[in-house]
């Protein structure tokens, strides 16, 4: 069976981005939006980036820009910077576009009732479901019913409050292609702690 990938969401240290390389982690998310408690300076995302291209001779995993409200010129000068692999972003909430980007486009999409395939008529590889919350860019950890989305069959990362606890039993119900964490994976709002990040990986990857 082909391995779940895990995307960790709002990575605002080096140590907790080498723990996750280390790992396996297929994804590391910075967050731009300046409404999160996990807004990181492009500074220094370019410096744990570089840093572990340092450390680290082959490195697989995608780093992820999050934009949510983040203004125009900002965004565009974080894509240009040429460190980021993907964008995601909230398409229901902000129009936007990413001119002479030609990473991955990610888009988040807020469920709130059932959704199929036909729902999510969207041309790129991979897109990730979150809880809905208008007005907010995702991380709330709240969950959704996971019913909502049994019968999709395209690539798409499980978000909306998942954690240690819950994500076996996630698992076990859609046996998801990936799946989204970042609150669930924090003791104090915005801080990222490495025992929780370890049991999450145990619990998602039997």
């Amino acid at each position: 069976m082909k391995s779940i990938r895990i995307k960790i969401c709002g990575i605002k240290t080096l140590s907790v981005a080498e723990f996750c390389v280390d790992n396996g982690i297929d994804c590391l998310g910075f967050n731009f939006s300046p409404m999160s408690k996990r807004k990181i300076d492009l500074s220094d995302s370019i410096q744990i980036i570089n840093e572990l291209h340092k450390r680290y001779s082959k490195i697989q995993t995608q780093f992820v820009a999050l934009f949510f409200k983040t203004p125009q010129d900002e965004m565009t000068k974080i894509y240009k910077s040429g460190v980021f692999q993907t964008i995601q972003y909230l398409p229901l909430l902000e129009d936007l576009s990413f001119p002479d980007f030609s990473g991955e486009i990610l888009p988040q999409i807020g469920v709130s009732a059932p959704i199929s395939d036909n729902d999510l008529n969207r041309s790129d590889d991979w897109v990730i479901l979150d809880s809905f919350h208008k007005e907010e860019g995702g991380g709330t950890g709240s969950t959704f019913p996971w019913k909502f989305v049994e019968s999709i069959k395209r690539n798409y990362f499980l978000a909306g409050g998942l954690n240690p606890e819950n994500v076996k039993l996630a698992v076990d119900y859609l046996n998801p292609p990936g799946l989204d964490v970042a609150s669930g994976v924090e003791e104090t709002p915005g801080e990222k702690s490495i025992p929780l990040i370890q049991r999450f990986i145990k619990n998602a990857r039997p």
